[in-house]
Order: C-alpha cells, then structure tokens, then sequence
C-alpha cells in the first residue's frame, strides 16, 4: 500500500496523523540546536519545505497536551535480505512510565499494522521494537513477525 503524497501540506501534525509519505527530517531538528544561533535564517526557493520544516520544529518541541509524543521508523533494504525492523518511540513523561510507555510503544506497531506494507513488498522476517525514553534513560521492548 503505497501512502499519498502530501502535496500543498505543510503542517508537520496533519502529515503524521493522515498517514502521507514523508521523508524524514528530524536530524534537521540536531542540525538547529547545534548552530547554538540566536536567530536563524532559512534561505530556501519557494515550494521548498520552510513551513513544513517550522511545522516540524513546533510539533516536536511544543508540549500542547494534544498530541502524543512520538515517531515511528521503518529499517528497509535489499541488502538486508528480506529482514526489516520497525522503532516505534515514545518521549515519556517520567521515568517510573519508560516501561509502560515501552509496552505502548509496541502494542502501537501491531495496532497499526505496520508491518503489512513490508510484508506487501516481500519483506519476511520483521523486528518490532518499543522504545521509551525521558532524558537519558531509555526502555526497549522486542516483537517478532514471522
């Protein structure tokens, strides 16, 4: 099943929850907080993505209570010979939620039946991993596909 592209979209919130393709941008987001700037300044052609980019900067740093904190990633590749995984991540509140956030993290994966698009392309063997953290410590859950 192939996901719509999100032509005309540029709310970063609105890409995630209608499911379009989206090419991953968040080390945009490590790329900002290293240049340490006080102002920056986005030389971009029109049509180039300088909304959607602030879009992504306010859904991932802004806490509105609204939304759930969270990015999933899929791992393809022929090199892999028919393996993938799939990292769903939550950002915990607290540490006492990494483990539920964790267990969450991966009842998520099979909820929302991610693997179906790998297995559609020929992908056999999937890893699922659950992954919670709040600041530096970080709780991890593994399922398999078959």
């Amino acid at each position: 099943m192939k996901k719509p592209l999100p032509i005309g979209v540029d709310n970063f919130e609105k890409i995630i929850k209608d499911g379009y393709c989206y090419i991953d941008k968040t080390m945009f987001i490590k790329e900002l907080l290293d240049l340490k700037g006080e102002v920056n300044l986005f030389l971009r052609p029109r049509r180039f993505g300088k909304t959607l980019n602030l879009s992504m900067l306010r859904y991932f740093f802004e806490d509105t209570g609204v939304r759930e904190r969270a990015f999933s990633i899929m791992v393809k590749s022929p090199s892999l010979r028919g393996r993938a995984f799939i990292v769903e991540v939550k950002v915990s509140d607290s540490v006492d939620d990494l483990e539920k956030d964790a267990e969450k993290a991966l009842k998520q994966i099979y909820e929302k039946r991610y693997m179906e698009e790998l297995r559609a392309e020929g992908y056999r063997k999937i890893d699922c991993y659950g992954v919670s953290f709040f600041r530096k410590d970080c709780e991890v859950r593994f399922g398999e596909v078959e």
